[in-house]
């Protein structure tokens, strides 16, 4: 209970709110939830992060692309 004065206010604050919506966005946007409903690896087998072709992706991918984009 001593930490409820501290914490409150982040989460009252509208800015936190934007925050916290514009990371999850970008990051369910460069793919996080399709990698996890295929189960595919997070790397390729030699180490790569881009998979070839139009429908593959690695878990890395997301990470990469999230971040290109913010």
């Amino acid at each position: 209970m001593l930490a409820v004065p501290y914490i409150a206010p982040v989460l009252k604050s509208r800015w936190s709110w934007a925050f916290v919506t514009i990371v999850t966005s970008l990051i369910m946007t460069s793919g996080y939830m399709f990698t996890r409903i295929r189960g595919v690896p997070y790397v390729g087998a030699d180490g790569g992060w881009l998979a070839g072709g139009y429908q593959n992706q690695f878990g890395q991918e997301v990470h990469v692309i999230a971040s290109v984009c913010e």
